[in-house]
């Protein structure tokens, strides 16, 4: 076994403050545990995760040590690749966007625009409970994130008509909120972690001249950036394409199917692009293969295919799976907690989800009926 640090950092949020992480040097696994100090000053360890796909999967290597910065996050050092990584959640841009319980998966939850009211199935209970919540009005636009770093989904609600963004926090069991102005009626929400704090930032892209406005969450929401990528036309797709931990400015051109992000670990000089799409496809990016970066994919409601262009592999290699019919909506998300989002549809039709698990390497599926006429999947793109 190889010794590592409690983590101290921000990056990955409230809940894994205190965490211990260590590692296996032989088997080239990496976990972390809780501890808990009795009376007497004895720690007792539980809440055993694995972070190992977070760090690559079977391509992390031996761990022979680890490593912490000035700001408290940690990295591993592989001795058998030769690389130093940083620890980080899969997918930094979504990683609690469907966890309303803070079981680590997303739960199944639609947002009914009729009556504002939020309606969530619960993966910590096996989706034998549920939950209901009023947070919006008519004309609303739901824009879930974490944006009081408690691990949890905060139910939010971007308002276009007066450009307010009203977020009910779930460190408080949505008993208090907070209102904030940032956005003008054409714009169009797109929150994310772009400052990296492991905290969703208030967003906004204006198609108009492809700009983008961030509040950061990393000053309580008080100071702003702005940068431009994007033409008229373009859908925005923000997402950690470098692996830095933020998330980068990104578009995806349906006219030609390229995509484009302007990197945080470039300082935003460098954009990436890729051509990956044909017209009348939907984006879908997330983490898919659990390398901590985006992956550019693409649903085709032509045909209920998938098209991922997997990161790992520096978008060489690609994986298709057919999984949607005609009038399905994507919603990708994590349903399993494995560090990975699944592939998985709404069908408005019968309110039924269908979901293709990371898990089982996309082989096994799970059902749930949830949902009625007009209802919106939270995680439904674009």
């Amino acid at each position: 076994m190889t010794g590592g640090y409690v983590y101290r950092g921000a990056a990955l949020g409230a809940a894994y403050r205190g965490r211990y992480f260590f590692a296996d040097y032989v088997r080239g696994r990496v976990w972390s545990v809780a501890l808990t100090l009795n009376g007497s000053g004895e720690a007792t360890a539980s809440g055993l995760i694995e972070h190992t796909a977070t760090l690559g999967g079977v391509s992390v290597g031996n761990v022979s040590a680890f490593g912490v910065d000035t700001d408290g996050e940690l990295y591993v050092v592989s001795y058998s690749l030769g690389t130093i990584r940083k620890i980080q959640l899969a997918d930094t841009t979504r990683r609690t966007t469907g966890d309303i319980d803070g079981d680590g998966k997303a739960d199944i939850t639609i947002y009914r625009p009729t009556t504002g009211g939020w309606w969530t199935l619960k993966s910590g209970t096996s989706y034998a409970t549920y939950s209901g919540t009023a947070w919006g009005l008519p004309g609303d636009l739901p824009v879930p994130g974490d944006y009081d770093g408690d691990g949890k989904l905060d139910l939010a609600v971007y308002r276009p008509s007066t450009g307010g963004w009203w977020i009910a926090w779930s460190s408080t069991n949505f008993a208090t909120y907070q209102g904030y102005p940032w956005g003008l009626e054409s714009d169009v929400p797109v929150p994310a972690d772009y400052d990296g704090d492991g905290i969703t930032d208030i967003a906004v892209y204006r198609p108009s001249n492809g700009t983008w406005w961030v509040l950061k969450s990393s000053t309580n929401f008080t100071a702003y950036a702005s940068y431009t990528s994007g033409a008229p036309g373009d859908v925005p797709v923000p997402g950690d394409f470098d692996g830095d931990g933020k998330a980068d400015p990104a578009t995806y051109r349906p006219s030609t199917g390229t995509w484009s992000a302007l990197t945080s670990g470039s300082g935003y000089t460098s954009p990436v692009s890729l051509d990956w799409g044909v017209l009348g496809d939907v984006p879908v990016p997330g983490d898919y293969d659990g390398d901590g970066r985006i992956d550019p994919a693409i649903y085709r409601p032509s045909t209920g295919g998938w098209w991922i262009a997997w990161s790992s592999s520096g978008y060489a290699t690609y994986g298709g799976y057919a999984w949607g019919l005609s009038g399905d909506t994507p919603i990708p998300a994590d349903y399993d907690g494995d560090g990975r989002l699944d592939i998985a549809v709404y069908r408005p039709s019968t309110g039924g989800w269908w979901v293709l698990t990371s898990g089982s390497n996309f082989t096994a599926s799970g059902t749930f009926s949830w949902g009625l006429a007009g209802d919106v999947p939270i995680y439904h793109r674009p």
